[in-house]
């Protein structure tokens, strides 16, 4: 009799999990688990944001094996030695074969070479799937073996490749056998992920974090904002994004039925100007894939800048300016809107990241790892090669970089992708009155101009922080600097 044991990892789902699937096709009995540590292998807990997100994708997948499955459950543990607790649980549920996903962050693939031996040790064998990707971060090097460190030849590269072998998408398994004696039913809330204080309450009224929650997000977007995707995906007042990169980060969506079914749509020939946006988008789900390549190569990503001269930076640590970044209170509108959005909703629309990045390590010169780190709490789509990658991209040190001289405006980019003001009016109402002429630089109205508005700078609202002229004229000279 083969008793199997499934370890959930960072894929939260039934449709599409290559562990669970395959475990339930060939073992006798199968027992799920998942083991939280607050000693996570990348080295840093989770940010509060991604604990209250990983409760709900958990919660959903409780619920959801013990309605599909007759006498099942998720057996979940917090522990302080991830491979210590599943060595017991193997003895415990007398495994005979452990099925789980492949990760490719460096810690967790030492844990899984010390787990495998350990299990072989023991004449249990471990079995890893691609469960997280379109193909292994380890894969798609150049002629010479290198790794890419430019997306546009890595996707050029890849898209064939990804087309060509993308691995059938696996339906929910038929049954799933239980053990005879099976774990003890446990309760996601036994993990404390959930915050002591309610400050959750609209990322709760926001987010349906489960399979069925994420479909119909998913359906949303290819069925109505897709064709429109290459321009939309700009405009953080329009949902013209898809919104499933939290979905994505816990694998409660599997990225290879989203990329088949956006593929499939192309293939309908929807038109030119359709068919574009769907390349646009597979290529966003191609950045994905770079961003783990990048971090599987260079595990130093989230810490230090790929461009080792960037050591050298003069960045310029301020307190104060980084709490007003924090907190929305910069001084230019977009940027406040979108900082606001972070902290109310655990996302922030990805055009919008751009500029605050770019505001907070050029016009202000703070460390880019600031940045990383104040994401890494407050997202719940928080990913570690993602963020890593994304903030070391607008400070021009990490791979395929904005170059430093490119400096954000965030008062064109507010006027170009907000032209009407209807995101900064949704999230800084302190300025709702002000015409949409003056709304992306209120300074440059007089004192009692804005009063008649219901402005004050400096008590209802923020004179900017660092002016452009002077914040764009500083960052420049840092590089300079940096040069010689």
């Amino acid at each position: 009799m083969t008793i199997a044991l499934v370890w959930f990892r960072q894929n939260l789902r039934l449709k599409d999990n290559p562990p669970l699937y395959f475990a339930c096709e060939q073992a006798d009995a199968v027992q799920a688990a998942y083991l939280y540590s607050d000693v996570p292998t990348y080295a840093r807990p989770r940010g509060g944001a991604s604990r209250w997100a990983l409760h709900q994708a958990l919660n959903s997948l409780s619920k959801r094996i013990e309605s599909t499955f007759e006498n099942q459950s998720l057996y979940v543990e917090k522990t302080d030695n991830v491979l210590a607790s599943l060595l017991r649980l193997v003895e415990a549920t007398g495994a005979s074969v452990v099925y789980t996903e492949k990760r490719w962050e460096q810690g967790e693939r030492l844990l899984e070479a010390k787990l495998k031996d350990a299990l072989a040790s023991r004449g249990v064998e471990l079995k890893c799937y691609n469960a997280s990707l379109l193909q292994a971060a380890s894969a798609g090097c150049k002629a010479d073996g290198t790794p890419y460190l430019v997306f546009t030849p890595y996707w050029k590269a890849q898209v064939k490749g990804f087309q060509e072998n993308l691995r059938p998408v696996l339906e929910l398994p038929r049954h799933m056998p239980p053990l005879q004696t099976p774990l003890p039913t446990t309760s996601v809330d036994t993990i404390e992920l959930m915050p002591k204080i309610a400050w959750h309450t609209d990322m709760q009224a926001e987010w349906n974090l489960s399979e069925a929650g994420g479909q119909v997000l998913l359906d949303r977007f290819l069925h109505q904002a897709i064709s429109n995707y290459k321009d939309d995906r700009n405009l953080p007042a329009v949902e013209g994004t898809s919104r499933l990169s939290p979905y994505l980060h816990f694998g409660v969506m599997s990225v290879t039925d989203i990329f088949k079914q956006a593929l499939e749509l192309k293939q309908s020939n929807l038109g030119a100007s359709a068919n574009a946006s769907i390349e646009t988008f597979l290529s966003e789900l191609g950045w994905r894939e770079f961003a783990h390549h990048l971090l599987y190569f260079h595990p130093q990503m989230p810490s230090k800048p790929l461009k080792a001269s960037f050591e050298a930076f003069p960045w310029q640590a301020d307190d104060a300016l980084l709490t007003a970044w924090q907190s929305g209170q910069t001084g230019y509108p977009l940027v406040d809107a979108g900082m606001r959005e972070l902290w109310s909703r655990g996302w922030m629309h990805n055009r919008v990241r751009m500029v605050v990045g770019s505001l907070l390590v050029k016009h202000f010169l703070q460390p880019w790892q600031a940045g990383e780190s104040w994401f890494w709490d407050t997202l719940i789509d928080a990913d570690v090669a993602s963020n890593a990658m994304g903030w070391q991209w607008i400070s021009g040190c990490g791979a395929d970089a904005s170059p430093y001289f490119r400096v954000f405006n965030p008062i064109m980019q507010s006027q170009k992708f907000d032209c009407e003001g209807a995101y900064i009016r949704q999230w800084v109402p302190e300025l709702a009155k002000v015409p949409t002429e003056h709304l992306h630089a209120p300074w440059e109205l007089g004192e009692h101009e804005l009063k008649y508005y219901g402005v004050v700078l400096g008590e209802t609202y923020p004179f900017p922080q660092v002016e452009h002229p002077f914040g764009r004229k500083r960052a420049l000279e840092a590089l300079a600097s940096l040069k010689t």
